[in-house]
């Protein structure tokens, strides 16, 4: 499901229901990025599922023509909908060269997921302790985006998490210390990805939908071809899911401290970030809910490392220093 990239020209890319981003570097070792981003109109991608293909094919083709990004290698968000994560137990008597083999034979058998023909890739932090970490996501949803970028004129090279590209970019810019733990929310305009940090290692990650209506959403795309989007709809119904969103995360503190850990371990720090309009609500709500500090990846943020881009294009860096650390 992951690999590792040579040092040539590639582009990273990231396609929600709303918007198609992508950012740009020349080489792994290049600290100098480009961005660029496109609206997208209603029913080409719904809950992170490709619905309108073909039509979506058409446009990314144009798309990536007019910005001069054709026959490019691209790196490639799976949808937050479809990553499971899961805590496996490992054999005393299995290597960690055969860690791989022996998760593929256990599918079906000892671990169970829930759906059919998995792409999956399996973290062992530590092999002594008999524990390992399991990503899986439907084929289907990875094939389909791999087929669509392939036809699009680009080359598809590695499917990534946007958790644990998060999890790189805060490592790069320094918001992750040893041994602390750090509840991440990534907010987007329909869906929330939360997912616990410590010892820079990722240990939790749920997904929860937000209801949104796409024609309550109004694009606007500025001179630099970025796009940004703006309310248009009542906003009581919307900001309360919100609020509802900001509640889980206090219930996942929770559950994380005292059921995950038995009181022994806490969440020192909340982190915000993503690209949903209404950050200063969120971070509003979050701060009067949680006792614990909280750290916004916003656009003032994004200036002090990469002065050309904006607080959304965090995940897209962490993509981008996969490798070239």
């Amino acid at each position: 499901m992951f690999k590792k990239f040579g040092k040539k020209s590639f582009v990273c890319v990231e396609l929600t229901d709303y918007v198609f981003r992508l950012l740009y570097k020349e080489s792994v070792e290049d600290t100098n990025f480009s961005v660029f981003e496109l609206a997208l109109n209603e029913g080409l991608v719904t809950h992170g599922q490709l619905l309108n293909e073909l039509e979506l094919f058409d446009l990314l083709k144009k798309t990536l023509s007019s910005w001069g990004m054709r026959k490019k290698d691209v790196r490639f968000f799976v949808p937050d909908q479809s990553v499971l994560m899961r805590p496996i137990d490992v054999p005393e008597e299995v290597q960690s060269a055969n860690l791989r083999g022996f998760v593929e034979m256990e599918i079906g058998n000892s671990i169970h997921l829930p759906f059919d023909n998995p792409l999956f890739d399996v973290y062992d932090a530590d092999p002594a302790d008999g524990k390992a970490i399991l990503f899986a996501s439907p084929e289907e949803d990875v094939r389909g985006l791999a087929d669509l970028y392939d036809d699009s004129s680009l080359h598809s090279k590695v499917a990534e998490i946007r958790m644990l590209a998060n999890g790189r970019f805060l490592k790069k810019t320094n918001v992750f210390s040893t041994d602390d733990s750090y509840l991440v929310a990534d907010w987007s305009i329909n869906g929330l990805s939360v997912g616990i940090f410590t010892n820079n290692e990722l240990e939790f990650l749920r997904f929860q939908e937000i209801d949104s209506q796409f024609s309550q959403w109004k694009a606007e795309e500025t001179k630099d071809k970025k796009v940004t989007f703006e309310f248009s709809g009542t906003p009581f119904d919307y900001d309360n899911q919100l609020i509802d969103q900001v509640g889980e995360i206090g219930r996942i503190i929770n559950f994380y401290r005292f059921s995950l850990h038995k009181g022994d371990r806490t969440i020192e720090k909340i982190i915000l970030m993503g690209d949903n309009p209404k950050m200063n609500l969120i971070r509003e709500q979050t701060e009067q809910a949680q006792e614990q500090n909280v750290i916004v990846i916003d656009d003032m943020y994004m200036d002090r490392f990469y002065p050309n881009l904006n607080g959304r294009h965090a995940a897209l860096v962490g993509l981008a220093l996969r490798g070239g650390e």
